[in-house]
């Protein structure tokens, strides 16, 4: 609460040193989060400034539906005057139907930076490397994951298995746990923390196959998956949120229902033993990154959004 008119304060005094601009405002889902946002839109628009929101997960419309009356209320009134909200895919341009109308709500995608060439490993006879690299959430798919492991046994041995992210103390242990049962079958699985920089980069030319079985309730468009295809990594992943508009099934990467560990293994090992597959999932993938998702592409697309403002 502190915080929130204290950053109140604050941008009234940026709306007083910069006549005429407009605010742009990523807006929450929850409730605490969505009152602080109200106190930003509210002094914008007291100030007769345009207000951007950008929605950057997928679990607004359930926010807003699962709401008291009284805070429908307060969306719905604070949200009249925004002048336009985006959403990052298509799919999820529907998340403030009743709320904003349509022809108001603008799809912008997320960008993330180009890793640069990347170190690969040589080609192994043997042996089949699988990158998870999010926070270490159960919804994030991380359990999911090695119950897949599980579930194909001695046909994954040789395997391995890095888990690149923060985990609270309870999630780490149980994916100790997880590993040393896993080793029995002679997959090996490593928690490599949190890795950026050069960490990351080497964890990207090291990884045969990106995994990411997310069904975190209010996922958007992950970050990790932009960053994978810029990788040329072939993608494994689930129909959820906007994964489905951001990886096609069967271009970029290979799609799983959530929570479907099944076909998770049934696609980990259709994935290991298919190089050709692998190759062109990858170029696919890297081609859509210079495509779509380039922050070059993400200036130009906002900077068109000012210019038909002005």
């Amino acid at each position: 609460v502190r915080l929130g008119l204290k950053h109140a304060a604050q941008l009234i005094g940026l709306l007083r040193r910069n006549p005429g601009a407009d605010v742009y405002l990523p807006i929450s889902q929850g409730s605490g989060g969505f009152l602080r946002d109200s106190l930003f839109i509210g002094a914008a628009t007291a100030a007769g400034r345009r207000v951007y929101v950008h929605l950057h997960g997928g679990s607004f419309a359930e926010f807003h539906r699962t709401s008291g009356p009284v805070m429908r209320r307060v969306i719905a009134r604070v949200l009249r005057p925004v002048h336009e909200a985006w959403v990052l895919t298509p799919s999820l341009a529907d998340a403030f139907d009743g709320l904003i109308p349509r022809e108001r709500v603008r799809i912008v995608e997320n960008a993330v930076a180009d890793p640069g060439p990347l170190v690969r490993r040589a080609p192994a006879a043997e042996g089949f490397n699988v990158l998870y690299m999010a926070n270490l959430f159960p919804t994030k798919g991380c359990f999911e994951l090695t119950r897949a492991l599980r579930e194909l046994g001695e046909r994954a041995a040789g395997w391995q298995v890095r888990f690149a992210g923060s985990a609270a103390p309870e999630v780490e242990r149980r994916l100790r746990e997880e590993a040393a049962e896993l080793s029995r079958a002679g997959v090996s699985v490593e928690l490599a923390g949190v890795v950026s920089g050069e960490a990351k980069r080497d964890a990207l030319g090291w990884a045969d196959l990106f995994a990411f079985p997310t069904h975190y309730p209010q996922e958007g468009q992950p970050l990790v998956l932009l960053e994978a295809m810029a990788a040329g990594l072939p993608i494994l992943s689930t129909r959820h949120a906007g994964i489905p508009d951001t990886v096609r099934d069967d271009s970029e990467g290979v799609l799983v229902e959530p929570h479907d560990t099944e076909a998770l293994a049934g696609a980990l090992a259709r994935l290991a033993s298919d190089a050709d597959l692998r190759a062109r999932l990858g170029r696919n993938g890297r081609a859509r990154y210079e495509e779509r998702y380039t922050p070059a592409r993400l200036a130009r697309e906002v900077q068109a959004v000012w210019s038909a403002a002005a």
